[in-house]
């Protein structure tokens, strides 16, 4: 018997999931409103669940159910504030990190500032922990602490100095003071402490620092052990590229074989991400899983002890692979009960009899459930988007095509519910980054517009992070170019496969897919109507005279990470200046044919809101359509739900005005 006994059980009267009438055509805010609820996670008891609820600022708060019963639920409000994660410190206590704008010295220096509060479960108690701590591993035999990894500041050595040194530590942190103690200091080179609840002291520590003067390549790259007092190396590696400009490990997982760790690091050699494994004893390197064509991109890693599960990929949908026979059961049992979503195991308790899933696509509207393995029950916590009913979650499928060069690039493509998929209007949508990818499952924004009758793709251009290192170089420098034309070839491609009208074709995208979308209207304007941009960069010279003042880059001398990848990606200012110029949409605006909405957040540390400033301004004086709509104390990232309803009811009119879907 299937252990899917009861599939959509009421888990509790606090969140009831509204439901509506199937509609042709649903409100804006529908999909626009932030999810429900976000970042659902169990305590290791298995007794609670904590997570994030509401819709707007004001109404953001931590819920904390009981799942006994015997209590009811609690809310605790943000204040405001962005909620970025939750996560369980002991049995009683939660953990919320919390995001806020700051700006200092006149102005100058400005930007999200992290926030870590230690918040008892009846939310009556709340202390801050430092922000700079990233919780490693609960201490069950002692559960007023936990460890944690920081920086410590120590005053330099040398007596004729002064100054300061910053070096990693682990701490011992009371999650009901605040306070912590040094366990063991590390040097300012570590970029990893690997510790499980077992033992207090690190099992390893990783080690890496690049060569002076670039961010392109380490002067070495170190696994150590520890040997008595002192640490013994066992893995070593010396002028080593930092392909993309990352760390060589940023996972890490215990195996059950306690002298295995595995990670995740993609060597020159590979290509693609790869999990490997380690001997503590020996120093061997093992390959364990490797795919020629994708990345694998995450290691499944139990909350509280962190011992290694599984690992997980993207390809038509989320893959995760489990090392264990019971949870990989499970995993097989909710991708039948939910064909073609993808499914997410996010929490568990520290027994492995419960299990918070998160179901996204398909027929759901991105789902949070609760299996029980003691009963075989799987319950409904909530619905994210509970005003967009199953059936008109429209179908997302994976295609690819080949670029004019002959380079094959996978895609989503939306199509919209109870139309027939034969010259249909279409939104292109680039995502950002550019060294980022769109993944499977419920995306409120192609939703949105399939919705209303567009289909929307989703091309994984050259450049794109998730398939490769080669894939990810053959778009640096292309930025209007290669990169461009690979979304041109996209929209041929459904043209003649008929799905596209090849005369009611649009653009929108944010980020780097914001700078698509002006580089579409200016460098290729023949192929899209019209045009929405996000937080673009309008002006690439101008944005990279931007980054070198906001990194200190130009005084310095030194070239930091932020500038290296930019100039890797974008160009180099004097030595790239004639591309540069010839691919700046700001340059080319003679050549704009339609109408152009810029949206952009006043608080925007990412690219500056003086882009969409300049280039709305330019397109005034040439006498050209344009709108530019100000997101009030909003961010790069949109993280209210104010602005983000807002923002989809202006690309929402924008887009029917200027490339109507019926």
């Amino acid at each position: 018997m299937s252990i899917l006994r009861v599939l959509l059980a009421s888990l509790t009267s606090l969140m009831v999931c509204i439901t509506v009438a199937r509609a042709e055509v649903l409100p804006v805010e529908a999909y626009a409103k932030l999810p429900n609820v976000s970042s659902v996670t169990i305590s290791p008891d298995g007794n609670k669940l904590a997570m994030y609820a509401g819709n707007t600022r004001e109404e953001r708060s931590i819920i904390i159910v009981d799942l006994t019963g015997s209590k009811s639920p609690v809310r605790i409000p943000t204040n405001g504030e962005a909620p970025v994660r939750v996560l369980w410190l002991a049995n009683d206590r939660i953990g919320a990190y919390f995001t806020k704008f700051v700006s200092r010295f006149g102005g100058n220096v400005q930007g999200n500032q992290l926030r870590l509060v230690s918040i008892s479960a009846d939310g009556k108690d709340q202390v801050e922990i430092s922000p700079a701590a990233f919780p490693s591993a609960l201490l069950p035999d002692d559960p007023d602490h936990v460890l944690m990894s920081a920086p410590v500041v120590e005053q330099a050595s040398s007596r004729s100095s002064s100054s300061a040194v910053v070096k990693n530590a682990l701490y011992r942190v009371n999650i009901k003071t605040g306070r912590g103690s040094v366990v063991k200091r590390v040097g300012d080179d570590t970029v990893v402490i690997a510790v499980d609840q077992n033992n207090p002291e690190p099992y390893a520590i990783v080690s890496a620092e690049f060569e002076r003067g670039t961010q392109s390549t380490f002067e070495y790259f170190r696994i150590e052990v520890p040997d008595g007092n002192r640490w013994k190396v066992i893995y070593e590696l010396t002028n080593e590229p930092a392909l993309n400009g990352d760390l060589p490990i940023n996972l890490l997982g215990r195996g059950f074989n306690p002298d295995l760790v595995y990670f995740i690091r993609e060597f020159p050699e590979d290509n693609t991400k790869t999990l490997y494994s380690i001997s503590l004893k020996t120093g061997e390197l093992r390959k364990e899983v490797s795919r020629p064509d994708v990345d694998v991109f995450s290691l499944a890693t139990a909350p509280y002890t962190n011992l290694f599960l599984g690992v997980g990929w993207y390809d038509e949908v989320r893959r995760t692979d489990y090392f264990v026979p019971s949870i990989q059961s499970l995993m097989e049992q909710l991708q039948g009960a939910f064909p073609g979503s993808a499914i997410n195991i996010t929490s568990w308790d520290a027994a492995y009899q419960k299990y918070v899933v998160l179901v996204s696509g398909g027929t759901v509207a991105q789902s949070y459930f609760l299996f029980d393995g003691t009963t075989g029950q799987l319950a409904l916590i909530e619905s994210g988007y509970p005003d967009v009913p199953g059936e008109e979650v429209a179908s997302v499928e994976y295609i690819t095509y080949a670029a004019r060069d002959g380079l094959e690039i996978p895609a989503y493509l939306t199509l919209p519910v109870g139309r027939e998929a034969r010259n249909l209007p279409l939104v292109m949508l680039p995502h950002g980054g550019p060294e980022a990818r769109d993944v499977p499952g419920f995306d409120f924004w192609p939703q949105m517009l399939a919705n209303r009758g567009y289909a929307v793709i989703q091309p994984q251009f050259r450049g794109s992070d998730g398939f490769g290192n080669d894939f990810i170089k053959a778009g640096h420098l292309e930025w209007g170019l290669k990169m461009q034309t690979d979304l041109t070839d996209g929209v041929r491609h459904l043209v003649q496969e008929g799905i596209v009208d090849p005369e009611r074709v649009s653009i929108f995208g944010w980020s780097y897919g914001g700078f698509a979308s002006l580089a579409g209207l200016t460098l290729d304007a023949e192929t899209y109507r019209c045009a929405v941009a996000g937080a673009p960069v309008s002006d690439p010279m101008e944005m990279l005279n931007w980054v070198m003042n906001t990194t200190g880059a130009r005084n310095r001398g030194n070239r930091g990470r932020a500038f290296e990848y930019w100039t890797s990606a974008i160009g180099d200012l004097r030595d790239d200046r004639e591309k540069l110029l010839r691919t700046s949409p700001i340059e080319n605006i003679a050549n704009v044919r339609g109408p152009l909405l810029l949206i952009h957040g006043d608080r925007d540390t990412t690219v500056p809101i003086e882009q969409s400033e300049i280039m709305f301004e330019a397109m005034k004086e040439a006498g050209k359509e344009v709108e530019l709509v100000v997101l009030k104390d909003e961010t790069h990232n949109i993280q209210y739900g104010e602005t983000r309803v807002q923002m989809m009811e202006a690309l929402d009119t924008f887009m029917r005005r200027c490339n109507p879907p019926n």
